[in-house]
């Protein structure tokens, strides 16, 4: 039975001390970074909504969303609550409550849905130097793939593939002229200085959020911008932006959706609504007309904007 677990993970994993001697994917290479590209080269069923917002369901900030059964689960770290809506986004319950008693929690930290029948996954890969020990990357470094699971780790240049309670196989990225630095792996980082070393020098030491299909890798890294890895060719392009094909605007907040449909959503937070809403009317954009009715129930009060979209 599929449960949502509002806790810890039901991945374990364990970096000890041998490797293990698994096949090797072709490397993935850098070639390069481009301004822009438009969301029609990447996507298809496209949809723009928001979830309903009620005193009950309003979002601070979103963390996580996770879809089961139709139903999309969001974690907002703000207000530390799991709300729980419809695939038109309309409210249907909370999940626990902040408090001490039965059923409530003190602080949710993260959220993940069991596809896996409630496996626990031991994997034992080699050890690498933490550097950074109290530093973190936003998003997931898990990213469950119809019959395996990829996993990223920081500081390292491989992605790995997991399936069958095994590490299945290990792809090398060649990040060329991003690679974070050997001459660098051997002090230790405060977090400041470390994010200020990668973003002069244009360095990569993380993968996250990752999404994929036979055709294509969306993921980011702790540089701005959105990474895209053609598998044809198995190269791998970092975009500054995606660009909104029916409003010309650049799409923000890429965030998976974990579990069902493999969608990913771009996240336009309420407070930003008006400043849109302006921009568009002083260029004249004629707003289609599933676009006109929701935007004119918008304001800065309102959940946030979202974009919805599948991966070519």
């Amino acid at each position: 039975m599929r449960t949502v677990w509002l806790s810890m993970l039901a991945l374990l994993l364990c970096v000890a001390c041998s490797s293990p001697q698994n096949p090797v994917g072709e490397a993935l290479s850098y070639v390069g970074s481009e301004e822009t590209i438009a969301d029609t080269m990447l996507f298809k069923q496209a949809s723009v909504f928001t979830f309903e917002a009620t005193d009950e369901s309003l979002i601070g900030r979103i963390e996580r969303i996770a879809k089961l059964e139709g139903n999309y689960y969001v974690l907002d770290r703000q207000t530390n609550r799991v709300l729980v809506f419809d695939n038109e986004g309309r409210y249907l319950r909370t999940i626990g409550r902040i408090g001490g008693g039965e059923g409530e929690y003190v602080s949710l930290r993260d959220m993940a849905i069991d596809t896996y029948d409630q496996k626990i996954w031991l994997i034992f890969l080699p050890t690498v130097k933490e550097i950074a020990p109290y530093c973190y990357s936003r998003g997931s470094v898990f990213a469950p793939s119809r019959d395996h699971i990829l996993y990223a780790r920081r500081f390292d240049d491989n992605i790995y593939q997991l399936a069958d309670g095994k590490i299945e196989a290990t792809t090398p990225v060649e990040w060329n002229e991003l690679r974070f630095p050997d001459s660098e792996k051997d002090k230790q980082w405060e977090c400041s200085d470390l994010n200020k070393f990668c973003w002069n020098g244009k360095h990569v030491y993380s993968l996250t959020d990752m999404r994929e299909n036979d055709s294509l890798m969306l993921f980011r890294t702790n540089l701005f911008g959105s990474f895209v890895l053609y598998k044809q060719k198995n190269q791998i392009v970092r975009y500054g932006s995606i660009e909104q094909s029916d409003l010309h605007i650049p799409l923000p907040n890429y965030q998976p959706v974990e579990g069902e449909d493999g969608e990913v959503f771009f996240v336009y937070p309420a407070h930003r609504l008006e400043e849109l809403n302006a921009m568009l009317k002083k260029r004249g954009t004629l707003l289609p007309e599933s676009y006109a009715r929701l935007f004119s129930t918008l304001d800065s009060e309102a959940n946030p904007l979202i974009f919805r979209y599948t991966l070519k």
